[in-house]
């Protein structure tokens, strides 16, 4: 190989977390650049455009979310930080299966920042959660950058994620 790829993602907040969280780390020895394409200029003024509308809304996207578990259990997770107006995993062509990521909409945007700040790349059954803003408008189904937040999981989200944890333990030991 060449030393570089093309990668395409499902959706923008997948290609977005990439940017932010990816670029710069090793991989095998060496440092890798995360990046848009160079060969199309013109995209970054409609990122721009999506990505202020995506600040009308309080919604986060959740993304490396094992099988096992259900809209319900990454709600009673996520609620801990405030309440939640929706929380939708994205299913998969194979019924009853989710893709692994969804979005969660909250009633304030400090809950919203509060959810990123604390869950983004918490161990949740054994899978490191990647969240960060959606910028997906909620109404365009297919199935920002965070301010200050606390340094801590408010306790009912350590208890939720415990016992999803704990119930994915206990489907592996089967």
């Amino acid at each position: 190989h060449k030393g570089f790829a093309f990668v395409e993602y499902e959706m923008p907040e997948a290609a977005q977390l990439s940017l932010e969280q990816m670029n710069g780390v090793i991989i095998s020895g060496r440092n890798i650049k995360v990046g848009r394409p160079s060969n199309m200029p013109q995209a970054q003024a409609v990122i721009d455009d999506i990505t202020e509308e995506a600040k009308k809304y309080n919604r986060i996207y959740v993304a490396s979310i094992h099988q096992d578990l259900s809209e319900e259990d990454i709600k009673s997770v996520f609620e801990a930080f405030g309440s939640i107006k929706s929380c939708e995993l994205t299913m998969s062509s194979v019924p009853g299966r989710h893709k692994g990521y969804g979005f969660i909409e909250y009633d304030t945007l400090q809950s919203a920042q509060d959810a990123i700040g604390s869950m983004n790349l918490f161990d949740l059954g054994g899978q490191y959660l990647r969240v960060g803003r959606a910028i997906t408008p909620p109404d365009t189904k297919n199935q920002g950058p965070p301010s200050a937040v606390p340094a801590t999981m408010p306790t009912a989200a350590a208890v939720a994620a415990a016992a999803a944890t704990a119930k994915i333990q206990a489907m592996d030991a089967v």
